[in-house]
């Protein structure tokens, strides 16, 4: 990703009112994601998404 990107990327994050897009006003385009409802940023060269769950370890014995 170009610093340029990341830039605008990191703009989006701003406090901005109701109603106005973060992604329009950094001039960044949205396309539909392939596996969940919410679309990506088409210029990104990565997408992911962040799944709230928990899991279980167990604690192994180790020799000493």
């Amino acid at each position: 990703m170009n610093e340029e990107l990341a830039l605008k990327m990191d703009r989006t994050s701003a406090i901005y009112p109701v109603g106005v897009s973060e992604v329009e006003r950094q001039y960044l385009g949205l396309v539909p994601s392939a596996k969940i409802k919410m679309a990506r940023i088409s210029e990104a060269p990565a997408s992911l998404k962040k799944w709230n769950y928990t899991i279980a370890v167990k604690k192994i014995q180790t020799k000493n």
